[in-house]
């Protein structure tokens, strides 16, 4: 491309006689002489769209007239437009434009008239001519365009944004609102007071489309006054204010808030209604006297109640609540929103209300939803069945938070295709998890983000890790995922590490199972010889235990039923019945417990013996080999043994039927013969039996 120094000499486009649409930029230089000559263009009678700058003095005269000129653009990205001044003729030969866009053309001065002869003009953009000032481009502009077919006017940037503030009233507005617009921009105009008294945009309820983003305004009463005051707007824009300034540099006009006479209007056309960025207080529109169709609400970045209530939206599909302070979701607030699809809740307080009980019914009305975004929430835990009612739920957005255990139940999402839990604490996935999103693969496909999260690299979490490199689900930066080790070390999660780490933990399992194994044998040992030990003891609990229950004893009895229990083997059965019975029992009336007559007819248990022991005051051994040799009498010593300890008293009287020498005899009886009273039982030969019956009386009865 040549680049040209003054113009654009005649004859350039002699031959291009059907030529409609015609780019030009970047073959001026910007400069004092540079000239729009309006002869070159003459014989371009069917040129209907001109893109063209860089021309300091440019005037499209009565040559253009030849012309079917009806789109001019003076703008370009890399030259630039440097009108600086738009003159009352510069537009005189351009009967049939209807778009005229004049951005970034270093204006300073705009000619009304200029506007004034543009009769077709339909769209205007004067936008990024900041040096021409809202206050004084803003009636002048509407009343040149008055008798005009305009329905689109720009005016984005004609304010330097860092200097005072602007007002809107219905002073400065008289002109906009005779105009039968359709759209009107007026972003980054430094706008930060609106009248809340009817500020009318539109007389004939034309306006469809109001832009006032990237100004200073705070939520007030304007709000609700401009919409019900303008009944036809469509789209309400008052996206990120404060763009420029800091909200604390400006004073906000404080108004009281009072009954307005609003239009009698009985429903409103609001579908898209955008107020982010003030940090100021916002309520969501009051609609409970209209009629709505509003589908889209964006107020994020303000400052909501900490508890949100929600009018009825019955058409609403979108809504933005992001970055208000929100602390708590009532049961009841989406019930009025049955209809939303999309739902943004980043960046609030609802960490501890979520991972409440009562979180089960938020969620319940929205059988429409399919994306919610609930990032940096503060959020440690959900309650499982959060989303089990969302069954038309898509994308799921839960990072930047810090959970630590992600265990939602989403069985019932059969239409999950994207789940966010970037930036948690998460080490693992449960395996109901991992297994649901591998089914839906088979269905669709499935995206799954665990970046920034620090997966655990042990031996508990090994199928997840193998899950992670073998999955069919699409998992955002897989191959930057990190596996942190016990030992604090990190590496890749790939085949190899996750192959590594088997064989390690094999390599432990197989030494804990053995340590496992050779403790267990250790504490069997070590319990089996304790148990051994005290045997005696156990059983003796056990019985007693028994005893108690079935004979509803809560305490010992202060008497003895008996004075003695005869501990004898079969072989001294006549011996007991003849001899000791006729002694100690009918001469002395002493009372004996029997087994052959005090227990069940052939019945000798253990239980029996208990109970006979502890209820006698004496237990008296009637020591032969056969005794020595009956099991049931060893067990009859021990448990008188085990008597004495517990009872704290003597129990047992040693009587040697025969002669036994002392090596025969088993250990507990050789301890009892040091504390025990011992007898030897009186023969035939003996010359003065009744000394020993005397003698065990007394023994008994002490």
């Amino acid at each position: 491309m040549i680049t040209l120094q003054t113009g654009i000499p005649e004859g350039t486009f002699d031959s291009l006689i059907n030529l409609r649409m015609l780019v030009m930029h970047g073959n001026v230089y910007i400069g004092d002489a540079s000239t729009l000559n309006g002869s070159t263009f003459q014989p371009l009678k069917k040129l209907e769209f001109l893109v063209i700058d860089g021309f300091r003095n440019m005037t499209f005269d009565y040559h253009f007239l030849n012309t079917r000129l009806s789109i001019l653009i003076l703008k370009c990205k890399c030259f630039g437009c440097a009108l600086n001044i738009v003159d009352d003729g510069i537009f005189d030969g351009l009967l049939h434009l209807q778009i005229l866009s004049m951005r970034h053309c270093h204006i300073s001065s705009l000619s009304p008239v200029a506007l004034a002869r543009l009769k077709s003009l339909r769209y205007l953009d004067i936008s990024k001519n900041d040096h021409l000032g809202m206050q004084h481009v803003l009636g002048p502009v509407a009343k040149a365009l008055m008798d005009s077919n305009i329905k689109i006017l720009v005016m984005n940037l004609v304010s330097n944004p860092y200097e005072a503030v602007n007002r809107l009233d219905n002073e400065n507005l008289f002109y906009i609102n005779q105009l039968n617009l359709t759209e009107l921009h007026m972003d980054s105009n430094s706008i930060g007071i609106i009248d809340h008294n009817k500020p009318l945009f539109s007389r004939y309820f034309t306006l469809k489309v109001l832009s006032l983003k990237r100004n200073v305004l705070s939520y007030g009463l304007f709000v609700d006054s401009l919409v019900q005051t303008n009944p036809s707007i469509e789209v309400l824009d008052f996206g990120n204010q404060f763009w420029f300034k800091n909200i604390v540099n400006f004073p906000v006009e404080k108004t009281r808030r009072r009954t307005i006479e609003y239009l009698n209007v009985s429903n409103l056309n609001l579908k898209k209604f955008i107020f982010t960025g003030s940090k100021s207080h916002v309520n969501v529109l009051n609609f409970e006297y209209f009629e709505n169709v509003i589908e889209y609400i964006d107020i994020s970045c303000n400052y909501l109640n900490k508890e949100l209530k929600l009018p009825y939206l019955l058409s609403l599909t979108f809504l933005n609540i992001s970055s208000n302070l929100i602390e708590t979701l009532s049961e009841s607030v989406f019930r009025g929103t049955p209809s939303l699809q999309y739902l943004e809740i980043r960046d609030n307080i609802l960490g501890f209300e979520l991972g409440s009980d009562k979180a089960v019914n938020i969620f319940v009305p929205l059988k429409h939803l399919k994306t919610i975004n609930l990032s940096k929430n503060r959020i440690y835990s959900l309650t499982s069945s959060l989303f089990s009612q969302c069954v038309s739920l898509q994308n799921i957005g839960l990072s930047e938070n810090y959970l630590d255990i992600f265990d939602l139940n989403l069985h019932n999402l059969r239409n999950l295709s994207v789940l966010n839990l970037r930036n948690n604490r998460l080490q693992t996935l449960s395996e109901p998890v991992r297994v649901y999103l591998s089914d839906m693969t088979s269905a669709h496909a499935v995206i799954v983000n665990l970046q920034d999260n620090k997966l655990a690299g042990n031996c508990d979490n090994i199928e997840f890790l193998r899950w992670l490199v073998t999955t069919n689900v699409s998992l955002t930066g897989k191959h930057f995922y990190n596996c942190y080790y016990n030992n604090a070390s990190i590496s890749r999660i790939e085949s190899s590490t996750t192959d590594a780490l088997v064989t390690q933990c094999y390599t432990y399992l197989s030494l804990i199972t053995s340590l496992t194994a050779i403790i267990s044998v250790f504490v069997v040992i070590n319990i089996s010889a304790i148990i051994f030990r005290y045997r005696w003891h156990i059983v003796y609990w056990y019985y007693n235990v028994v005893k108690r229950r079935d004979t509803n004893m809560d305490a010992r009895h202060d008497m003895f039923q008996y004075d003695a229990y005869l501990a004898y083997d079969d072989h001294e059965t006549s011996l007991v019945v003849r001899t000791i019975h006729t002694k100690l029992e009918v001469e002395s009336n002493l009372r004996l417990n029997i087994r052959d007559r005090a227990f069940p007819l052939g019945d000798i248990n253990a239980l029996n013996i208990v109970e006979a022991i502890s209820s006698s005051r004496k237990t008296i051994l009637l020591l032969s080999r056969h005794f020595l040799k009956n099991k049931w009498c060893r067990f009859e010593i021990n448990i008188a043994i085990i008597e004495a300890i517990t009872a704290n008293r003597p129990v047992t009287v040693i009587v040697y039927v025969e002669d036994i020498p002392v090596r025969f005899l088993p250990k507990e009886v050789s301890k009892l013969l040091q504390d025990s009273p011992v007898f030897d039982f009186p023969n035939d030969t003996d010359a003065s039996p009744n000394a020993f019956w005397n003698r065990l009386k007394d023994c008994i009865s002490r």
